[in-house]
């Protein structure tokens, strides 16, 4: 009953000023899309570079015990990854080399880092299905795919000129490259583009490379046996704890990255002291409006604390009001924060999308900081004597 009572009155009061309500929702409003676009970002970058592990072909991954990010990889020798050809369960193993490299891009007239996977075409590491890879045509010598995912402005020429001459011409450090066909892999920290080529072809552009050795070994398991149960066999016979090799599941290998350029980029702090400011602003404007509002309708309050209703009842209007603002503001920051989660997905390539994770998170706090600046501005309330306010 006393909602009801309260409810007609916060309205009465939000309609009797549209000015100030329009700015108090805009305010909200704008600090909830800072936030939406700091969360989306972060998890964006983040989730680019696990992207990597969910296209290999295999859900077990062998690598150096010493492994912590994938551009940077130990390499390990290919006889030692293919012994896990004997343990039950394992249907197939293969390897993937990584080296990074500058690649020219004609159109700007600069180079730009590339992230180059060498595979075995007979044997492809990636799964080429899902990076829509040819094999026959990176088998070429001196032929490589580009990552149609990486940054638009260094493929849009590449897959230009592919359409006119089948192939685009570049330099891959100081020799010349074919780039014959695309992927879609994924841009990372460590690279702006990315770059699929035969193993040979990587031993071409990196003399010095020993060809016994790789970055990873990829197993893929038979039907009817459990990924657990395989990776624990594997462990067991023949990459013991320990050891300088070590066997592990695709989500392990992925939370092992994620670590890494958590603790070694300030990338969390940054994005989250984003999140800290946007709601402060949001506080201190919903603040402002809100204790000019008390101010302003002081007379209003008197009358009613005058006529019995207690100081209590007279603050919760004003917090239905805050509340009201705060739910009217949503629905236009998730429309216009959805809006340019589009646009950075077109101009970055980017994985970036609204969750119902982030609208719950992001809701709860835009409710708390609203609830928190109310508090603050109703302080000339708590404790008023309405005998004053006339």
């Amino acid at each position: 009953m006393k909602f009801s009572k309260r409810l007609p009155l916060a309205i009465k009061q939000l309609r009797d000023s549209p000015i100030k309500t329009a700015a108090a929702t805009a305010g909200i409003c704008f600090s909830n899309v800072l936030v939406f676009f700091q969360l989306g970002l972060l998890e964006s970058i983040y989730q680019s570079q696990s992207r990597p592990y969910s296209l290999l072909d295999g859900e077990i991954v062998i690598v150096s015990s010493r492994f912590k990010r994938l551009s940077q990889s130990p390499t390990i020798s290919i006889s030692d990854i293919m012994r896990a050809k004997g343990v039950e369960g394992v249907a197939k193993v293969s390897t993937l080399s990584i080296e990074l490299g500058t690649v020219l891009i004609k159109s700007e007239g600069m180079t730009t880092n590339a992230q180059i996977y060498g595979i075995d075409p007979l044997n492809s590491a990636l799964d080429t299905e899902k990076i829509g890879l040819d094999l026959k045509l990176v088998d070429l010598y001196e032929r490589a795919a580009i990552d149609t995912l990486s940054r638009p402005s260094y493929v849009r020429d590449a897959k230009r000129e592919m359409m006119q001459k089948d192939s685009y011409r570049s330099n891959l450090i100081d020799k010349r490259i074919l780039i014959n066909s695309t992927a879609q892999i994924g841009s990372t920290f460590a690279s702006d583009l990315s770059l699929v080529m035969s193993q040979n072809n990587l031993l071409h552009y990196y003399p010095k490379r020993n060809q016994h050795i790789a970055n990873l070994g990829v197993v893929k398991i038979s039907k009817n046996y459990a990924k657990e149960r395989v990776k624990k066999a594997l462990s067991e016979k023949l990459y013991t704890s320990g050891g300088t090799i070590s066997a592990m599941l695709i989500d392990e290998i992925s939370k092992t990255e994620m670590n890494y350029w958590s603790k070694n980029t300030a990338l969390t702090f940054i994005f989250g002291l984003g999140v800290i400011v946007g709601f402060v602003v949001s506080g201190i404007i919903l603040y402002q409006i809100l204790y000019s509002d008390v101010i302003s309708h002081l007379p209003e309050y008197a009358t009613l604390l005058a006529l019995g209703y207690t100081n209590i009842f007279v603050i919760k209007i004003v917090f239905t009001q805050a509340l009201m603002l705060t739910l009217m503001s949503f629905p236009f920051s998730i429309l216009i924060s959805m809006g340019l989660y589009s646009i950075m997905m077109s101009a970055s390539n980017l994985l970036i999308y609204m969750t119902i994770g982030r609208a719950i998170l992001v809701a709860g706090l835009s409710i708390a900081t609203s609830m928190i600046s109310c508090y603050i501005a109703t302080n000339k309330l708590r404790e008023v004597d309405p005998s004053t306010l006339y």
